[in-house]
């Protein structure tokens, strides 16, 4: 037998035995969501562009459908506030700002046809801080937009992984 063979042969067989221990122990690829529902209605304000982005999400290779009215739907989904806000962290000796902290917020609440909660009101808040410089403003404009989008994609994702463990609330 070749070498070349031989490392192919060896190549193979870590590949499977890797792909073995991952599969054992659970993990798997970021891919769709399964939600433990068939339809959601998803309801906030149209201004609401976190809720576009829920949208769009859940039309995208997701087997569960988006109603267009809440009693076509097993269960609501609504976007009680999205909120942005920028805070001064620190100042020089001159009074000139350092630092800023980016705070994005989304408060949602998942309930069922019944009105009781699936997910009880609950507020998913992502921090950035980044430093500053008035002499470069319009780079750290630009930094702040990139962080913005960041995090409402952070966001999204961490939103969706929250949907993905909601379960119905036990009946008594």
């Amino acid at each position: 037998m070749t070498t070349f063979s031989a490392r192919l042969i060896a190549w193979t067989v870590l590949v499977f035995v890797t792909g073995a221990l991952l599969s054992a122990c659970g993990f798997r690829f970021r891919g769709d969501v399964q939600l433990p529902f068939q339809s959601v209605y998803v309801m906030a304000g149209n201004y609401n562009s976190f809720s576009a982005e829920i949208k769009r999400q859940l039309a995208s290779g997701n087997k569960t459908r988006v109603a267009e009215r809440p009693e076509d739907a097993q269960v609501v989904l609504e976007i009680l506030s999205e909120t942005q806000q920028k805070q001064i962290l620190s100042l020089s000796s001159g009074g000139k700002v350092r630092e800023f902290e980016l705070l994005y917020t989304i408060r949602f609440r998942l309930s069922g046809a019944d009105r009781r909660d699936w997910i009880a009101p609950t507020d998913l808040t992502l921090r950035r801080d980044y430093t500053f410089d008035d002499r470069a403003q319009i780079a750290k404009e630009s930094e702040e937009a990139n962080l913005l989008r960041d995090m409402k994609n952070d966001a999204l994702q961490m939103f969706m992984r929250r949907l993905e463990r909601a379960r119905p609330p036990v009946t008594s």
